[in-house]
């Protein structure tokens, strides 16, 4: 499934959308996005159709199932901002912590 997704701009072109959200659809979706790999996409639309979006910096597969399975409950903060979408990562200003625009 990583095919689909690529490392740039953090935003999706509508033909990317449009596949993966007829794919998302079909069947109950746990979206799990390694922003390691997939860079930080526009997750907005997929968290809509998604039963869960877990968000990960390259974790073990095993540490996400444990997460998935109620094995145990994440609890902290992330270090970083994620924008709702292009137009709001385009307009922070770098060096102001917390100043994404909100949906």
């Amino acid at each position: 499934m990583e095919k689909p997704f690529s490392r740039g701009r953090i935003d999706f072109q509508d033909k990317k959308i449009d596949y993966l959200l007829l794919i998302f659809k079909s069947k109950p979706i746990i979206l799990v996005a390694n922003l390691i790999i997939a860079s930080a996409s526009d997750l907005t639309e997929f968290e809509k159709v998604s039963k869960a979006l877990i968000a990960d910096f390259d974790v073990s597969n095993d540490i996400i199932f444990e997460l998935i399975y109620g094995e145990f409950n994440p609890k902290g903060k992330l270090f970083i901002q994620l924008p709702y979408s292009m137009k709001s990562g385009e307009n922070q200003v770098e060096d102001l912590h917390f100043d994404l625009e909100k949906p």
